[in-house]
């Protein structure tokens, strides 16, 4: 809340059971209920680390240097006590250099809410904090700055909202934003919710905070939502027409981002409070009812009408330009002049996941409603884009044929996607059968279902392909350690229907039953530096160039540099590069490899990275997968989301060694489809840039671009590594891909595993 907020004094109930106290706050005035409209109930039982609002429950939890601890408290542990909150010291089971944390709670009348504050204080050394809310997924949820999180696995932003009975909830980040991340607990979606993360630096305290709030319903809750925020509104009304549905209202900003959601009212009506850079309005039912984008600043007098009446239907197909076979592709649907983008469906739906289909053999009829679209389609970084507008009208069917063609040549490397889930995944509702899709309508050829100690099984879901559509793979599992946590690491193939690793106990133990004696199985650190305590590297405490932690285990193949979850924050990529080069200098072989990590459709697209393969055949797909697991071992193969290399010294390639003398000569070759940007090329020894080219960036082009060449660079460049032990190719991009690809604003990057060099 800001400084200026008055705290009212509320009905405090505080009751000691067992040692652990609980609160009760009820709205009164003059000891009199408050209006209905805000009168809610908060009970926080600090013995469960839980808070009852209006109805949801929420699991609260301490996070301390990236560790989630419960919080508790006991009778004894008050601090202070001030008129409307209280203080208490939290023992988080901490050791060492641990900073003291002291938990306030306090309950603010006036917007009906509570708010919880941890401070962090007495430390000698650097640590972070943060408060984290996790409650179980309700109808409605909506991320401020984002949009709507049933559909998305992660979100940002300072408010989120959700609408359930028989109240609305906000929680507000006073400062900063709040990170949403969702898995699955239960069979049933799970959201944890983060504060803005503190730093606690040497005797200097810290703090972070984080507002819940309740209101009778989804209209009402963001006035005093943005008020926690600090942001000033103003009053929007309005009816929705056309539909005798609750529907529900979409408030934006110009440049399109969502700004609030709330529900209309049975009779269709509308009012609520919006920032005064909220001007873009649109209202609908379901995936097939929504209105034209209505542009009207909030203020006193501003009112607006949306209709929602029926759309129409659109049909797709996509060719292959030189086959002129259908093309199994993912289609993308995009509003135009002022219509809102469609949704097909939740984000784990390969048939409809917001506005994205993965057409089986290039083919997909779908109802939407009416307005102008831009319809697209893609099948991975070898290939053009396509994209046509059309008109959608009422009660018509409007028909679009897109063609796609193969420009970039990749003959004898397979596409492969080497940790991707679904379910049994606990943090993955998509179902096999359409993370297979998935993966074919992107391009890849070879894939490996790294489920969460469980073995994956794509048998069924393959068999389920038709016409020319092909998936080799092998099954594998994602060991993901806890009790203590170790990280998380990829194993295949691993046997279809064998007991999975264990998950607990001793490291040593997990790699050994791991590998299982098969010395042609493969052992893979998975995102190695993901933070709150899922990344290997962290977890152990390594550091490169600095004399390894004694308990750092290097008996596994491979070291994921490049995961999905990076690939908005190359910088993240590169801190595992500078890893990886670290344990090369030291000796270690370890094989780079590149994947998606993809847990849904819609973000974080399966095939975004890839590695890609060198098999030295033509074949599109090798009948025997074995061969590319054996080259995934020894790292001939070369990572990307979108430049293709060919890169050679001496004749060897990457994985293999190069017999030279100190001065040599490098071949490269860099491709990239007309719609994927190229502006760098580095080539890398021991960990230094020996020869930098920049290339011309060219502007994204749609279509088939016969004429327009994808090889962007094909060159030889003179070396001297003189003692140098391996050397690898980085090529980069700066245009982001989210002007083609919607939901990925990442930039082009790609780069080789390494030649080992040995003198002649």
């Amino acid at each position: 809340m800001n400084q200026n907020v008055k705290i009212l004094t509320g009905l405090l109930v505080l009751a000691t059971i067992a040692g652990s106290v609980r609160f009760v706050w009820r709205n009164t005035r003059d000891q009199k209920p408050l209006d209905a409209a805000i009168s809610t109930t908060f009970r926080f039982e600090a013995d469960k680390s839980a808070l009852t609002a209006g109805g949801l429950s929420f699991q609260l939890a301490a996070v301390v240097d990236g560790v989630s601890y419960p919080i508790t408290v006991s009778g004894g542990d008050v601090v202070w006590e001030a008129q409307g909150a209280r203080g208490y010291a939290l023992a988080l089971g901490q050791g060492g250099d641990a900073p003291a944390i002291t938990l306030k709670v306090s309950h603010h009348a006036e917007e009906d809410a509570v708010r919880f504050d941890l401070e962090g204080h007495g430390s000698e050394e650097t640590h972070t904090l943060a408060l984290r809310a996790g409650f179980f997924a309700v109808a409605t949820e909506f991320v401020t700055g984002f949009g709507s999180l049933t559909d998305a696995p992660n979100a940002s932003g300072p408010i989120v909202a959700l609408e359930t009975s028989p109240k609305a909830i906000a929680l507000v980040a006073p400062r900063g934003n709040l990170e949403v991340s969702t898995e699955t607990q239960d069979n049933r979606a799970f959201h944890w919710v983060s504060s803005a993360e503190a730093t606690i630096a040497p005797n200097a305290p810290a703090s972070t905070s984080l507002t819940f709030i309740a209101a009778d319903n989804s209209q009402r809750i963001w006035k005093p939502a943005f008020f926690a925020a600090g942001v000033a509104t103003q009053r929007m009304r309005g009816r929705v027409t056309g539909t005798r549905a609750r529907a529900s209202v979409l408030g934006s900003t110009a440049a399109g981002t969502p700004w609030l959601l709330a529900k209309a009212s049975e009779a269709g009506a509308f009012e609520l409070e919006a920032p005064e850079d909220v001007v873009d309005w649109a209202a609908s039912v379901d995936q097939t009812r929504a209105s034209r984008v209505v542009t009207q600043t909030p203020g006193p007098t501003a009112s607006i009408t949306l209709d929602v009446s029926p759309g129409g239907e659109i049909t797709v197909k996509v060719i292959d330009f030189d086959s002129k076979e259908p093309l199994t592709s993912r289609l993308f649907v995009r509003g135009a002049a002022g219509t809102p983008d469609p949704s097909f469906g939740p984000d784990y739906r390969a048939s409809g996941a917001g506005p994205l289909i993965d057409a089986q053999l290039g083919h997909a009829t779908t109802p939407i409603p009416a307005g102008r679209y831009r319809v697209g389609a893609t099948h991975g970084p070898e290939y053009t884009v396509d994209q046509r507008e059309i008109i959608v009208e009422p009660s018509r069917t409007s028909s679009v044929t897109l063609v796609l063609r193969r420009v970039v040549p990749t003959d004898g490397t397979i596409a492969c996607d080497l940790h991707v889930h679904a379910r049994p995944s606990f943090d993955s509702p998509v179902a096999p059968e359409d993370r297979v899709l998935s993966l074919v309508s992107a391009g890849v050829e070879f894939a490996v279902p790294t489920e969460h100690n469980a073995v994956g099984d794509y048998g069924p879901s393959v068999g389920l392909l038709e016409g020319h559509d092909t998936l080799a793979w092998v099954p594998g599992v994602e060991v993901t350690t806890w009790g203590p946590a170790y990280g998380h690491f990829g194993v295949f193939p691993y046997p279809v229907g064998a007991k999975p690793p264990p998950n607990r106990g001793a490291l040593k133990r997990i790699v050994e039953l791991s590998r299982g004696g098969d010395p042609k199985r493969v052992l893979v650190v998975h995102h190695p530096r993901m933070p709150r305590g899922i990344g290997y590297f962290n977890i152990v405490g390594y550091r490169p160039n600095v004399k390894p932690p004694r308990a750092m285990r290097f008996d596994f193949d491979a070291i994921e540099v490049f995961n999905g979850y990076d690939a908005e924050r190359i910088d993240r990529v590169e801190t595992v590069l500078a890893d990886y080069y670290a344990l090369l200098n030291a000796g270690h072989h370890f094989a780079a490899t590149g994947s998606s990590d993809s847990h849904r459709i819609m973000f974080h697209w399966a095939g975004y990275p890839r590695t890609m393969v060198r098999v030295n055949r033509p074949e599109a797909v090798v009948s025997d997968p074995s061969e590319i697991v054996e080259a995934i071992k020894v790292g001939k193969s070369f990572i990307t989301n979108g430049p293709m290399i060919d890169f050679s010294i001496a004749g060897a390639q990457p994985g293999e060694t190069a017999l030279t003398s100190d001065r040599t000569e490098a071949k490269l070759r860099v491709w990239a489809a007309p719609w994927i940007d190229l502006t760098s090329i580095a080539i890398v020894a021991d960990g230094h840039i020996v020869h930098k080219l920049d290339v011309s960036s060219r502007p994204t082009e749609w279509g088939n671009a016969l004429a327009t060449p994808t090889l962007r660079i094909d060159t030889t460049v003179p070396l001297d590594l003189a003692g140098k032990h391996w050397v690898m190719l980085i090529a980069r991009g700066k245009r982001r891909m989210d002007d083609v690809l919607p939901f990925m604003p990442i930039v082009p990057f790609g780069f080789t595993n390494p030649i080992w060099l040995r003198g002649k």
